[in-house]
């Protein structure tokens, strides 16, 4: 049962990317907003054509620690994948793009990056 359940979270995050470092967090800021700051890195920074990529949604991850991260779920998977591929757009920049993995999964990338 813990495995099936598992397996329904990580389907659930896979259209899921996390956007790190895009700035100071407005006072009310909505998801349209935390959308236009992702549709802005895109079209800008990772110099792809935002007009078609679609967002179901976006919203801050509350963070103690300064502004949070945005986590984004794309309409396609294709979207999400085309996004990590311009992420080396990024590189010399505080920004950073990261997939929405499971804390089963983070946590066994963790054991494994040493290797």
């Amino acid at each position: 049962m813990e495995n099936k359940l598992h397996d329904m979270e990580a389907r659930a995050r896979r259209n899921n990317l996390i956007f790190h470092g895009l700035g100071k967090e407005k006072e009310q800021e909505n998801w349209k907003d935390a959308e236009a700051l992702v549709r802005k890195l895109i079209s800008e920074k990772l110099e792809t054509d935002d007009s078609t990529i679609k967002i179901e949604r976006a919203h801050r991850i509350h963070n103690s620690n300064g502004p949070g991260p945005v986590i984004v779920k794309f309409l396609d998977f294709n979207d999400k994948e085309n996004i990590l591929r311009a992420r080396g757009h990024l590189k010399k920049t505080n920004i950073f793009i990261n997939e929405d993995y499971t804390a089963r999964v983070r946590q066994t990338r963790k054991k494994l990056s040493p290797f």
